[in-house]
């Protein structure tokens, strides 16, 4: 009997695992593969519905779903190698994502999964900045005068309009759902403004022939502007006369975001944030590390940024002094 053990085990075994094997039990739930972005470079970030989103170099588009802690690359329809801009919501669960070769990302789910709108090999450059007036109407600017119009939520782009191709650099543009106003933003102190929901553009003057990276809408008459060696101007009449606004060196500055408590920070060179609690009236720095560049920033929490930039994503505490500000708002 004895001789017999071995063989009669190994059957026993053999019809456990044929059980196992074809028993119909569920799938795990695997946790999508994490991105390390240490040595990504990231240009973009934003929140939709119970996400954190960001963009940089190589296609990379980045999904959150635990305030940053660890991230996951999104689903997108048809493969991306073209470096990625900037990214922007409309609402909850719509947003956009840009970047080289013309190219045009759409989501309807949040952020997890994207679909191509526009894809164009032979355009000059990136396309750098984008804005959403309301109603389905979008505009992104570009390099080389590349400016595009949307009135259907992205759906299809038209080429707008003949004030704008002529243009060098286009860096940014920004608009609201509140009215027909609009600027846009470059090379060689560019800066033209739009009052009839961009089917026109009317040149704006500024005290400064350098690049602008960046314009920030605080009102439709309060306008913010920002650029290389530390630039900032600021409008109270939708550009007909600007302010040179101090800033505490000449560092440039790529991205601004505005707080949930109306401060305004501004992030660039050299490890630059610096803060306004006064609409730009005033900056004063509040971080500096070391010679990072970061290209964008966003609220995670009420004190604390995220930022983007050269070395990846990194969280910043905002320093308590900048809480006792009068915060006019």
């Amino acid at each position: 009997m004895a001789y017999r053990m071995p063989g009669i085990i190994m059957v026993v075994f053999v019809t456990v695992m044929a059980f196992y094997a074809f028993y119909d039990r569920p799938t795990p739930d695997y946790r999508a593969t994490e991105t390390q972005t240490d040595n990504i470079r990231i240009d973009g970030l934003a929140r939709s519905d119970g996400h954190l989103v960001a963009v940089g170099e190589s296609g990379h588009l980045l999904v959150s779903d635990d305030d940053a802690r660890s991230w996951h690359e999104a689903r997108i329809d048809k493969p991306v190698e073209a470096t990625l801009t900037q990214v922007l919501f409309t609402d909850a669960k719509t947003g956009f994502v840009i970047g080289f070769d013309g190219l045009v990302l759409r989501t309807v789910d949040g952020g997890k999964s994207w679909t191509e709108m526009r894809f164009d090999k032979d355009a000059p450059g990136p396309l750098l900045g984008m804005c959403s007036a309301g109603g389905g109407k979008l505009f992104i600017a570009g390099s080389f005068g590349q400016f595009l119009m949307s009135t259907d939520n992205g759906r299809s782009w038209s080429n707008v309009p003949a004030q704008l191709t002529d243009a060098p650099h286009l860096n940014a543009v920004g608009c609201s759902a509140e009215d027909d106003r609009a600027m846009v933003v470059g090379e060689m102190g560019l800066v033209r403004r739009s009052s009839d929901g961009g089917r026109t553009w009317q040149p704006v003057s500024i005290p400064y022939k350098g690049s602008i990276y960046g314009v920030m809408r605080l009102s439709a008459e309060t306008w913010l502007i920002y650029g290389m060696r530390g630039h900032v101007l600021r409008s109270d009449d939708f550009g007909a006369s600007w302010t040179s606004i101090p800033t505490e060196g000449e560092a440039s500055f790529f991205g601004a975001t505005r707080l949930s408590d109306g401060r305004i920070v501004l992030v660039g060179q050299d490890g630059s944030v610096l803060t306004s609690a006064d609409k730009g009236l005033s900056f004063r720095k509040a971080e500096k590390h070391g010679r990072e560049v970061y290209t964008a920033a966003l609220e995670l929490a009420p004190g604390k940024i995220l930022l983007s930039g050269d070395d990846g994503i990194s969280e910043a505490e905002l320093p308590r002094m900048l809480a006792s500000l009068d915060g006019r708002s």
